[in-house]
């Protein structure tokens, strides 16, 4: 199989994994932990003692939040240095 067949293999297995989650992104939060503050990608929670950013999929261009992308929250760097912090 040349590279070209499977990059061509591998980037529709990929668009097709994507497709079927478009209808399982998170565009919103609401985890009762205090006060929210809702930013164009990230929600805010802070309490007297905690504070916790919650990265969602939504996508922002021009001050407006214009979509989602699945995965995209897990996909934020930020999320994976702190898993790693958090361990």
């Amino acid at each position: 199989m040349t590279s070209a067949i499977y990059l061509q293999l591998q980037k529709a297995k990929y668009v097709d994994r994507i497709k079927k989650q478009l209808g399982n992104t998170l565009d919103t939060t609401s985890l009762g932990l205090g006060y929210r503050k809702e930013g164009k990608v990230r929600d805010t929670y802070k309490d007297k003692e905690v504070v916790v950013l919650v990265t969602t999929d939504r996508v922002s261009a021009f001050d407006r939040v214009i979509s989602t992308i699945p995965y995209k929250g897990s996909a934020n760097p930020f999320n994976k240095i702190f898993a790693n912090y958090a361990k």
